[in-house]
This record gives structure tokens, C-alpha cells and sequence, in this order.
């Protein structure tokens, strides 16, 4: 009696207008499909009706670029997925902002790391993640700060120089670069101040 009820509820004439318009598609095989599955279709549906139109245009992007994935690189992705939601909160938001930041590099820098990546062996990459974590997220802000306004020449100089820097000379270089900035930053506060007083004598 209660599958049946649930059955009824998710039959095609219980879906709103916006439902049935997203999932058309599917309707002469919507009986068909397992509960399960129609009712994690009928929460999409729900979340593409909200969407602008640029949104919808990235998801379809997305979609076209899943779609294209070979079947190994979809269980791969799958798979990583699931690690991620496995993960404790501070760490999905350490990935986060780290995917935030690779997103605002520009196109031959992102195909730099890329390669580089795909060109370590296992333990190699093992100890880059072991280096990064042991950097702190102030350390890595100061970092961002200062290679922010950098040329694309001068970022690639200097992260094949950070790759090869142990965790206590990348805090002495950032420490370094801060205090040379600050005290630049103070010069020119005293070179404006000076010009400020001879122009008032």
C-alpha cells in the first residue's frame, strides 16, 4: 500500500508544468525508471528551473564535457566524488579555495600545472601534497598577494623555483618578499610625504 503511494507520487501527471517541461525527454519511459532514480530526476529538474540563463548555459557546457568523458574517466570522477564528500569540512573548504584560485589562472598557466601534474610519478605527488600542507593558509595568502600582479613569465619562473623549495626555505621566501613589500610600501609613504611637505613650504 505504501509503495504503492509512493509510485503515485511520482507518476508523470503529479510533476508541476516546469517539471514536465525539463524532463519531457523522458516521459514514455518515466513509469519505467526505479524510484529511486525519478526522484533524484524530478530534484534536478527542480534545481535547472531556478537556474539564469548564463547558469543554464554552464551546465550545459558541463553536461556536453561529461557526456564526452570515456567511461574509466567517469568512474574516476565518480570516485573522487565520493572521497570529497567523505572529507571533513575544513578540508572541502581548503579544496575549495584551492580550486577557486586555479580557476583564476589564466588559460596556458592552468595547461602548465596540468602537465606538470601528469608528469609526476605517484610518490612525487605524494610529497607535493605532503609540502602544501604544510604551508599555512596565512603563508598562502601572502603568497596569492604578492604573485597576483605578476607577468605570466614571472609566475612560471617562480613556481618552478617554489617546486623546488623545501617547506622551511618557501617560509623564509614569503617572509622575505612580505617584508621587502612592506618596506617599499613604506618608502613610498615617506617619499609622498615629503613631497606633500615641499610642496606646502
Amino acid at each position: 500500500m505504501q509503495n504503492a503511494m509512493a509510485q503515485e507520487a511520482l507518476s508523470w501527471e503529479r510533476l508541476s508544468t516546469e517539471q514536465q517541461q525539463v524532463l519531457t525527454p523522458l516521459k514514455e519511459k518515466w513509469q519505467d525508471l526505479p524510484e529511486a532514480r525519478r526522484k533524484k530526476l524530478q530534484h534536478g529538474a527542480d534545481r535547472w528551473s531556478k537556474l539564469n540563463p548564463e547558469q543554464r548555459k554552464q551546465m550545459r557546457a558541463k553536461q556536453k564535457r561529461w557526456k564526452a568523458l570515456d567511461p574509466d574517466k567517469r568512474q574516476q570522477v565518480r570516485e573522487r566524488l565520493q572521497q570529497y564528500k567523505q572529507l571533513s569540512p575544513e578540508k572541502r573548504e581548503r579544496l575549495k579555495k584551492r580550486h577557486e584560485w586555479f580557476k583564476g589562472l589564466d588559460k596556458d598557466e592552468r595547461q602548465a600545472l596540468r602537465k606538470q601534474w601528469q608528469s609526476m610519478t605517484a610518490e612525487q605527488r605524494q610529497q607535493f601534497k605532503k609540502r602544501a600542507a604544510q604551508v599555512s593558509p596565512e603563508d598562502r595568502r601572502r603568497l596569492r598577494d604578492k604573485v597576483k600582479d605578476m607577468s605570466s613569465e614571472q609566475k612560471k619562473n617562480l613556481r618552478d623555483k617554489w617546486n623546488k623549495m623545501s617547506p622551511q626555505d618557501r617560509r623564509k621566501f614569503i617572509h622575505k618578499r612580505q617584508n621587502n613589500s612592506n618596506s617599499h610600501q613604506r618608502k613610498q609613504q615617506d617619499s609622498r610625504r615629503d613631497r606633500r611637505r615641499g610642496s606646502g613650504r
